[in-house]
């Protein structure tokens, strides 16, 4: 079968050295799994940031949220015979599995679909409550009738789910 689709030569549009993490000490290791959508005659991506503690010798760190919205990092020594590091996305310490990172979703914007940066103004939106633990994910925007649901993966240590958030007010998006 003939390949119709031409990749752009200027790809990626986005790495995360466009982007600032959203805390001091933590760093941003990917970008992914954007949901795009058009306003005024512009593009807009909801990016999943993805966010882990710079990694010092001989440790893991990693950030989870708390029941109230704060980050803490937990830190464990490479050599602790109670960690499972043989996955880079997911460990397993004292019998409890844990992201490696943390996503969060941001808005970013494009006047000609290919370059696109992040608009002051506009929250990140990131996990809140139990089951957004470790974070949230791959968000997709549906407007219905002046209505934006965004519908997102949640994930925490009981498992990963689906998020829904609507809003009215596309600048809270």
């Amino acid at each position: 079968m003939k390949d119709i689709a031409k990749r752009f030569t200027a790809n990626p549009l986005l790495s995360p050295a466009d982007l600032q993490p959203s805390r001091e000490g933590l760093e941003i290791t990917c970008l992914l799994n954007p949901g795009a959508f058009t306003f005024n005659g512009k593009t807009w991506l909801i990016v999943r940031v993805a966010e882990r503690p710079k990694q010092q010798e001989n440790t893991i760190s990693f950030p989870v949220l708390t029941g109230t919205g704060g980050i803490e990092i937990i830190e464990i020594d490479t050599n602790d015979p109670e960690l499972i590091a043989t996955d880079a996305r997911v460990i397993n310490y004292k019998g409890d599995d844990y992201l490696t990172t943390l996503s969060h979703l941001r808005l970013l914007c494009s006047d000609d679909g290919i370059s696109f940066y992040e608009p002051e103004g506009y929250p990140r939106l990131m996990g809140e409550g139990a089951q957004e633990t470790f974070g949230i994910e791959d968000c997709r925007v549906t407007e219905l009738n002046g209505t934006y649901y965004l519908t997102f993966t949640s994930v925490s240590p009981t498992g990963v789910g689906v998020g829904l958030r609507t809003t009215k007010d596309r600048n809270t998006i």
